[in-house]
């Protein structure tokens, strides 16, 4: 993948957060890859009726509800505004995974779609563990670990709200936004969080195939279409 932010750690990027270019160059990509996936999804809008409660229906609602929320944090990313932005990330989370539950054939999945249907939705630790029999012991490993590092941020725990300040004279902290036009927001946090836009992203298409919603000739051609031809060149070494 030509921006080197779709495969980069955040630990990695926090220590190294000043590959401007490349942001932007994955910032150009997302918004291609959003936009056909929002076009794939909605091929068959207004076809579902206000009280039916089917299967497909959700899977839409879900699948759409995970889009507008990736996109509004794209774009609060790139305004800077990651707090905002990060409360968006374990909310696309929560529903990416729950439709990869629902379109699943796993023996409890009837009782917990009607249970949505009136507003009962299973946990996230109950759809982990259908996805430690789905897919395995480590995946569902995995995905405990990426949706509580996600909950800091939704929890605002003090090590993710401290990401939000600066020191000044003898230490003591001085909060991003202390200026109007932003320039003291540290580059950091929003390389980071990049980054985990970036895992999100990637396990949402890769479920739609799984899910067969896209095969993996059609996941192949949105990749070609939406990335650029060219890398942009990291300006700076790597800091460890």
């Amino acid at each position: 993948m030509p921006s080197i932010v779709w495969n980069r750690h955040p630990e990695e990027a926090y220590k190294n957060p000043y590959e401007y270019e490349a942001q932007k160059q994955f910032v150009r990509e997302c918004r291609r890859v959003l936009q056909e996936l929002k076009e794939l999804i909605n091929s068959n809008v207004v076809t579902y009726g206000r009280d039916e409660r089917s299967l497909n229906k959700a899977l839409w609602m879900l699948r759409t509800d995970t889009i507008d929320s990736l996109t509004e944090a794209l774009e609060l990313i790139a305004e800077k505004r990651h707090r905002a932005a990060s409360g968006l990330f374990r909310c696309a989370l929560d529903t990416v995974d729950l439709a990869y539950y629902f379109a699943s054939e796993h023996k409890d999945v009837n009782k917990h779609l009607s249970q949505w249907y009136t507003n009962k939705s299973p946990s996230h630790g109950e759809v982990r563990k259908w996805l430690d029999f789905f897919e395995g012991e480590a995946q569902a490993k995995n995905r405990r670990e990426f949706y509580n590092e996600l909950s800091k941020f939704t929890h605002r725990s003090y090590r993710d709200l401290l990401k939000s300040y600066s020191l000044s004279k003898d230490d003591l902290l001085v909060h991003d936004e202390w200026k109007s036009d932003k320039s003291s927001i540290l580059p950091h946090i929003i390389t980071a969080c990049y980054c985990v836009f970036a895992d999100l992203i990637k396990l949402f298409v890769q479920q739609l195939v799984t899910n067969e919603v896209l095969s993996q000739q059609e996941e192949e051609k949105i990749w070609q279409k939406t990335l650029e031809k060219e890398t942009v060149t990291r300006k700076f070494g790597l800091k460890i």
